[in-house]
């Protein structure tokens, strides 16, 4: 039997909708990942067992999986972004719309205070959206995935989209990256 590594975790139960994971980090097997799955009628895959799920202050479900420096095969900030927009680029109707240097922005702010450990950060902008039915629809476009260099690592991000397809596209693409 597969043991469940968890930490800082809390599961709150919603009436009706099933079980909502409310948490820091988690690490999950195979099968726990199914059960989540049929609770929340969301597809997920084995890559979840890196990528990580937690909500941001509370609130903002993100995605995020560090790599050791020394278990990646593209070893530059940049090298990475530009992995991130040939994925979007080669995508059939997703959108690459720019890379933003949070870092430099950041560090012209007077005030502006950036982690000791982090010596780049940097945002790939696009947009998977194909239909814009709601006018209040891009408030959750465009998409970002956040990739933040430290001095041992790099740390790759994103908000949840609302469209679990989308989800797994994106985890997949960070997935690969371990093979380029």
């Amino acid at each position: 039997m597969k043991k469940t590594y968890i930490s800082i975790l809390v599961f709150v139960m919603v009436a009706v909708a099933g079980c909502c994971i409310k948490n820091k980090k988690i690490d999950l097997s195979r099968d726990e990942l199914k059960v989540i799955q049929s609770k929340q009628n969301v597809t997920l895959d084995d890559s979840l067992r890196k990528v990580k799920k937690y909500h941001l202050k509370e609130m903002y479900p993100v995605f995020a999986i560090e790599y050791s420096k020394n278990e990646m095969p593209i070893e530059t900030l940049d090298g990475i972004c530009r992995y991130f927009i040939n994925k979007i680029e080669e995508h059939p109707f997703a959108k690459y719309i720019c890379t933003f240097d949070h870092y430099a922005h950041t560090a012209d702010i007077d005030g502006g205070r950036i982690e000791e450990t982090i010596v780049g950060s940097k945002n790939v902008l696009f947009c998977f959206g194909k239909k814009l039915i709601d006018p209040k629809i891009p408030a959750v476009r465009p998409r970002s995935i956040g990739i933040c260099e430290t001095e041992s690592s790099f740390v790759i991000s994103f908000l949840e989209p609302p469209n679990p397809a989308i989800t797994e596209t994106m985890i997949k693409w960070i997935r690969d990256l371990e093979t380029q």
